[in-house]
């Protein structure tokens, strides 16, 4: 361990001593934020925003499964029809109605029109997102403010609706690949992107006429202040992270 013979055993076992204390420290030290994680579930960071997940690239290329945020979109209640996808995404929350009252709802249809292979998939596919069910005072109906989405739906008798008050701290968190720049090169891509998450829509034609061009459509779409900001967010992100890059290629030249 230590052969320096010079050295008396005194603080021979002093060396000794520090290096298995400082070994111990360095494994088993862990930050603040992890400790109240694990020990007190916190959460790992604070601010004062909230944000909902949202895929983009899957309203945008139409890539989802059965459950899926895509879904609740295209056939939410026809109270939230008018809501475009972004604002969905940060506000709509989905909950299980009681069981009583599944049952009752169910019994309501005859058994071919309710199949074992839409139940199953209910339970197992949304069960990890779901949080305990909703009880009514009568369990006969559904509570205020909470709506059925469409019969269309594969979730239409199980679960319901309901948004939260707009609050600008809620934000969306896209994720998936890079959103598409506003310049010429990515013009078309780019209107599309911004029409589907801020223009409400339940079908391709609502977006845009077939005739139309994105980038037409775009430009005579009126957006809300709110949404024109966000939008001017995103491109300075863009602005951003292509400065940096320039700024990288700069040095590496040097």
């Amino acid at each position: 361990m230590i052969n320096n013979n010079n050295i008396n055993h005194s603080e021979r076992a002093q060396q000794v001593i520090n290096k298995i204390v400082n070994a111990l420290v360095a494994r088993s030290e862990i930050g603040a934020p992890l400790a109240s994680l694990y020990l007190l579930n916190n959460p790992d960071h604070y601010t004062d925003h909230t944000f909902q997940h949202l895929p983009w690239y899957k309203f945008i290329h139409g890539k989802y499964v059965t459950l899926s945020p895509v879904v609740n979109y295209i056939h939410c209640p026809k109270e939230y029809e008018s809501m475009c996808v972004y604002d969905w995404v940060r506000l709509s929350r989905k909950e299980t109605l009681a069981k009583s009252f599944v049952s009752e709802s169910l019994n309501e249809e005859s058994p071919e029109e309710v199949s074992e292979t839409e139940s199953t998939s209910e339970d197992e596919s949304d069960n990890d997102i779901m949080k305990q069910p909703i009880q009514s005072e009568t369990e006969t109906s559904v509570p205020a403010n909470y709506y059925h989405p469409l019969e269309t739906h594969p979730l239409y008798h199980s679960h319901v609706f309901h948004c939260v008050k707009d609050c600008t701290n809620i934000v969306a968190n896209l994720s998936g690949s890079s959103l598409p720049k506003c310049n010429e090169n990515e013009k078309e891509s780019y209107s599309k992107c911004m029409l589907t998450l801020f223009k409400p829509w339940h079908l391709g034609l609502h977006l845009k006429n077939i005739e139309e061009s994105w980038e037409a459509t775009f430009a005579s779409h009126i957006f809300t202040p709110h949404q024109s900001e966000i939008m001017h967010n995103m491109e300075t992100k863009h602005q951003c992270r292509d400065a940096r890059d320039d700024y990288y290629a700069l040095i590496e030249k040097r």
